[in-house]
């Protein structure tokens, strides 16, 4: 039978370990949640009309507003949300090759987009279960996590940039497309 320690020096590294994992877990679950509400949306922006006194006006100004940030917002965001899973995949994935990497993240952004287009819950669960994949990969392989695998993969991003901007775009042009179906479909 196994003898219990009593000793400080013993239960630290455990308690510690124990404190880093539920801390990193916790806060990462958390994060997905808020991530998730704003990536798996269908609209990324509402239609709101302006107060204005000419109808035919804020009609018009709400139309050009809601165009202009369509236009220059969606791809902005889309960008954040791209690198934000690429990073995240390249800090809890081991040896994936960075080009499959970044095929993995941009495809996954474009997936929960276009779920998102078809059913919102389908996008979150779609986001949910790829959030808990990644957070399994880590635990089960913790080594494969660490800052010098990390760095020595973003020193090669710059390789390949322009695959990353080529999915990027890709991705973009989808976004867009839905969103013009989806406008037609829906007659907004």
């Amino acid at each position: 039978m196994a003898s219990i320690p009593a000793d400080w020096q013993t239960i630290q590294p455990l308690l510690e370990e124990f404190v880093l994992y539920v801390l990193g877990m916790t806060l990462y679950c958390l994060w997905v949640f808020s991530f998730d509400k704003h990536v798996s949306r269908r609209l990324l922006f509402k239609y709101v009309e302006p107060d204005s006194a000419h109808p035919l006006l804020r009609r018009r100004l709400s139309k050009v507003l809601y165009a202009l940030k369509f236009l220059f917002l969606s791809p902005l965001l889309l960008f954040g949300w791209s690198v934000v899973i690429t990073l995240f995949i390249f800090m809890l994935t081991g040896d994936l090759p960075l080009d499959r990497l970044l095929l993995f993240s941009t495809a996954l952004l474009a997936t929960v987009r276009i779920t998102a287009y078809y059913n919102q819950t389908l996008s979150q669960t779609v986001l949910h279960a790829f959030s808990m994949w990644l957070l399994v990969a880590f635990i089960i392989t913790p080594q494969a996590a660490t800052f010098e695998l990390l760095w020595m993969k973003i020193q090669h991003v710059p390789e390949h940039l322009f695959t990353f901007l080529f999915y990027f775009a890709v991705t973009v042009l989808l976004e867009f497309l839905l969103r013009v179906y989806d406008a037609i479909a829906n007659r907004e």
